[in-house]
């Protein structure tokens, strides 16, 4: 039986820094990437980012062109995008 703590368990969901940003993988599977701007700096989706209750101040997660407050929120926007393509359901056993 594995425990929480076995060497073999690993996280299902990684973040790595990348050149751009954050790289989001799903076990070994890239799945996406996650940038950070500040909201001023955001070509699109101002109002958007208003709505998730930043100010222009405020530094922002973007992925798939929509700012986020938390990278939480983004790395779960990033995940359920990738697991909703069709053929992509490819669970790794850990799961």
């Amino acid at each position: 039986m594995l425990t929480q703590n076995h060497p073999a368990i690993s996280s299902a969901i990684r973040i790595d820094n990348a050149p751009l940003g954050f790289g989001i993988y799903l076990g070994d599977e890239y799945m996406g990437l996650v940038e950070q701007y500040p909201v001023w700096g955001l070509d699109c989706g101002y109002d958007a980012a208003l709505a998730q209750g930043l100010t222009a101040k405020d530094e922002c997660f973007v992925a798939l062109n929509q700012p986020y407050k938390h990278l939480e929120s983004a790395v779960g926007a990033i995940t359920a995008a990738y697991l909703t393509q069709p053929g992509r359901l490819k669970l790794p056993d850990y799961i």
